[in-house]
């Protein structure tokens, strides 16, 4: 099946132009390459420069070469390598670059980062090498935003709940709802020292192996009541009516 004139020549020229952009994007090489990203993130700017530090130096071998205040220019990889034909030609650690990060910031606690990474002098690239550096550097950008937010987050969060004692559990050993008035937590622990004092224990004649643990749930509601007292003077400075002695006293059998 023949195809048309009127269709042949401008066939051919579609498919001349797709092989003529496969060969200058495999043979055609570019120097100088620079590849710039701007990104704001949730930190001071001296925070984020300690941030930009720690991805560029520690996690991918960058060395400073120079800084400013607000500039910090870096640099890695094997300056023999002097071209790049693709991707998978070396590492992209390997790839000597120049990498500039410039920090300014518009507004309190929120940092914009501008990083370019420049090829080395002398390296040159095909088109899609550049294409591939390009977007490795834009990863990269975007490692370190990644990064600056989760400490941003880290730095926002509470401390961890396990290392707080359980307020609510501490109510409930001294019989009271969560968040009871504070004369209500007084009044519950002179009843505790009352009942588990020695000399009433001693009075019910209790056997040995249930003295001891009257004692220790005594000392128990004892604990309570510290946490809850501790969690108080916290929230609202020092408490009266009720001195260190009686608040800290331990229970013990009597012999």
């Amino acid at each position: 099946m023949s195809v048309p004139n009127e269709y042949f020549l401008p066939t051919c020229w579609a498919v001349a132009l797709v092989v003529l952009s496969l060969l200058l994007s495999k043979y055609l090489h570019k120097r100088n390459v620079a590849c710039g990203n701007t990104l704001a993130i949730s930190l001071p700017p001296a925070q984020a420069l300690v941030t930009i530090d720690r991805v560029l130096a520690d996690k991918h071998g960058c060395k400073l070469l120079g800084k400013e205040e607000m500039l910090r220019i870096y640099t890695r990889g094997n300056r023999g390598v002097l071209k790049a034909k693709n991707h998978q030609m070396q590492p992209w650690q390997e790839l000597p670059v120049v990498i500039i990060v410039r920090c300014y910031s518009e507004e309190p606690g929120r940092t914009h980062v501008r990083m370019t990474h420049l090829s080395w002098d002398g390296v040159s690239m095909t088109l899609e090498a550049v294409a591939t550096f390009c977007k490795m550097a834009k990863r990269e950008c975007l490692e370190v935003r990644q990064q600056a937010e989760d400490e941003a987050a880290r730095a926002a969060s509470p401390p961890a709940a396990s290392k707080s004692p359980d307020l609510g559990a501490a109510y409930a050993a001294l019989g009271l709802e969560p968040g009871a008035p504070w004369a209500d937590v007084q009044a519950a622990y002179r009843t505790v020292l009352n009942n588990y004092r020695p000399g009433t224990l001693a009075e019910l004649k209790l056997p040995a192996h249930l003295a001891e643990l009257a004692v220790r749930e005594g000392n128990a509601k004892a604990a309570a009541f510290r946490a809850i007292k501790a969690h108080y003077s916290a929230q609202h400075g020092r408490l009266s009516g009720m001195n260190g002695r009686e608040s800290n006293q331990e229970l013990h059998t009597s012999s």
